[in-house]
């Protein structure tokens, strides 16, 4: 049995569920999500229930229900690739598990369980961005503000990337991209329209978050934020000459995130 704990937003999640799927195939074990860290939070909700997931899920686990029969296995280094754990049996992860090493060799179908379940994709089918997207030269913009400007622990660390650098990015898209079309996701619209002027962006509203993740995946290109949910969606772009642009400074501490990012994404 693989039990993993699932917690912080989508991205996060992404990545929990990730290691735990690879191991759960790796060595034929059931792979369990405990979901009970939302009990207690009302800032993120469990998000992976809108995907086509391949585990059970329970709010009743949390770590006191399965120490007595599992190894306990806490990340230690962050962000470094830990061969090892991928052969553990029996076990109860609890860490953010963000390097692509974990599941690299699952990436196909990884790219099957971020599916969308039929009913909440073809909502989405019907707010049109999403024809939109597929039918031109896309690019997706993430602007992740929220936390990054409000939460001053989390800004010390994840500041918010600035105006330069998306203008930055843009610029270097349309180097190498012919009528690129841009389309901006962010927790923050009101200043991305203040700061953005372009006639060529288009503001994407009233989506949720798992919608967002399809639809930015689905853009041929990806500018992102120094953020594990638009990290996802350029990961899971399928397009064979897809350009990701992304910060080169990714927190603001001592932990070392080179590993973090793919060596074909462009980094300013």
């Amino acid at each position: 049995m693989i039990v993993v704990k699932i917690m912080g937003g989508l991205g996060n999640q992404m990545f929990q569920y990730a290691l735990g799927r690879c191991m759960s195939l790796k060595n034929d074990q059931k792979l369990i999500l405990d979901r009970s860290p939302y009990l207690r939070s009302f800032r993120r909700r469990y998000s992976l229930k809108f995907f086509q997931i391949e585990a059970s899920t329970s709010y009743k686990f949390g770590l006191n229900f399965f120490k007595e029969n599992l190894f306990y296995c806490l990340e230690k280094n962050f962000f470094n690739f830990e061969k090892s754990i991928l052969d553990n049996t029996n076990c109860y992860l609890d860490g953010f598990w963000q390097n692509e090493n974990y599941f690299i060799d699952i990436k196909e179908t990884l790219k099957k369980d971020f599916t969308l379940k039929d009913k909440y994709y073809q909502k989405l089918i019907n707010k049109k961005y999403l024809e939109q997207i597929q039918n031109q030269q896309s690019v997706s913009i993430h602007v992740r503000r929220g936390d990054c400007v409000k939460n001053k622990k989390v800004s010390k660390i994840y500041k918010s990337c600035s105006l330069d650098y998306f203008s930055n990015a843009i610029e270097k898209i349309n180097s190498y991209v012919k009528n690129a079309k841009f389309f901006c996701f962010s927790d923050d619209l009101n200043w991305c329209k203040n700061k953005m002027k372009s006639k060529n962006i288009t503001f994407i509203e009233n989506t949720k978050d798992y919608e967002e993740m399809v639809l930015m995946s689905n853009c041929k290109h990806n500018i992102i934020s120094n953020s594990t949910f638009s990290w996802w969606a350029a990961w899971l772009n399928n397009y064979k000459e897809k350009i990701i642009i992304c910060p080169k400074k990714w927190r603001y501490d001592d932990l070392n995130t080179k590993s973090l990012i793919p060596l074909d994404w462009i980094k300013i």
